[in-house]
């Protein structure tokens, strides 16, 4: 789903890599090792996608320009943006874990896979807004740890006390005097 109709068809997978504070990622090297697990193998070719509710695409061929290449994909991880989420900074990774040869029809699935990003101090980046900065609860850190390979400490000085939750209750009027005690 992420070369091309008609390229050969691997699976990937996209992961968050969190940054440090005022860094820019700028590049990434990828050291592969891989081991051969099928010869003589044809892979199917990518399809069009195809929204919910819509009529069947007509299949798509074998692109022949693609099913020339000495490999696919040209490389095994590729920098796919760079993100910001209340002041922090993150990357997404697109990983390939399978590297097709279409002129040999062999398949290799990658056993190990080293990254290393290229990060830069001296890029200037955007000031995070005021409405973009964390928040003093640990719950959004949680949330972006979630969303990331490589999960930062929460800091102490965002650790809220057991006992102090903020809490916003949107409801009708019909129902605001049953949820009064909730509030209270």
């Amino acid at each position: 789903p992420y070369e091309s109709p008609g390229a050969p068809w691997l699976p990937v997978k996209c992961v968050n890599i969190l940054l440090p504070d005022n860094v820019q990622a700028t590049g990434l090297t990828c050291r592969v090792q891989a081991v051969n697990i099928r010869t003589d193998i044809s892979i199917y070719p990518e399809q069009m996608p195809i929204p919910i509710g819509s009529p069947p695409a007509p299949e798509v061929s074998p692109d022949p320009v693609a099913y020339a290449k000495e490999r696919v994909p040209d490389e095994s991880a590729f920098l796919m943006g760079h993100h910001a989420m209340r002041g922090r900074r993150f990357v997404t990774v697109r990983l390939h874990s399978f590297i097709f040869h279409p002129r040999e029809n062999r398949l290799e699935m990658v056993r190990n896979l080293t990254l290393t990003l290229d990060l830069d101090q001296s890029r200037s980046t955007k000031p995070a807004r005021a409405s973009s900065l964390p928040p003093k609860s640990d719950m959004f850190f949680e949330l972006l740890n979630d969303e990331v390979i490589n999960p930062a400490p929460i800091p102490p000085a965002t650790r809220a006390q057991a006992e102090t939750r903020d809490y916003l209750i949107i409801t009708s009027t019909a129902l605001s005097h049953s949820l009064q005690r909730l509030a209270d």
